[in-house]
């Protein structure tokens, strides 16, 4: 269970593709809020998991749009 279920898709795709572990005990405005982990923590966080998820994101719209563009040449 995640506070934000809606949330929790992508981040667990993004956890597992980059072999790394999100969510968990934060701090907002002062404040320890404990959250659920997503992923299994195979990798330990770096800054160039920053860079990996970005490129990430783009690879996946571009699949998208191709994958639009196909639909709508068969329909």
């Amino acid at each position: 269970n995640h506070k934000s279920p809606n949330c929790a898709y992508p981040e667990g795709a993004t956890a597992a593709a980059l072999k790394i572990q999100l969510g968990g005990t934060n701090v907002y405005f002062g404040k320890v809020v404990e959250k659920p982990t997503i992923g299994d923590k195979i990798k330990e966080l770096a800054p160039i998991h920053i860079k990996e998820s970005i490129k990430l994101m783009y690879v996946s719209e571009v699949l998208m749009l191709v994958i639009c563009a196909i639909i709508f040449k068969l329909f």
